[in-house]
């Protein structure tokens, strides 16, 4: 993997965008409740 791959998928998944909506529409990082991250690699 290069070094923006991981970056690449992040900002792709449906929790960063969900994140970023949020804090568009107003809403405070601490306010925000995330799973831990995940990533299997082969």
């Amino acid at each position: 993997m290069r070094h923006g791959d991981i970056d690449d998928i992040a900002f792709r998944s449906a929790e960063v965008a969900a994140v970023n909506q949020a804090l568009n529409a107003g809403s405070r990082p601490e306010d925000l409740l995330l799973t831990p991250p995940r990533m299997i690699l082969d």
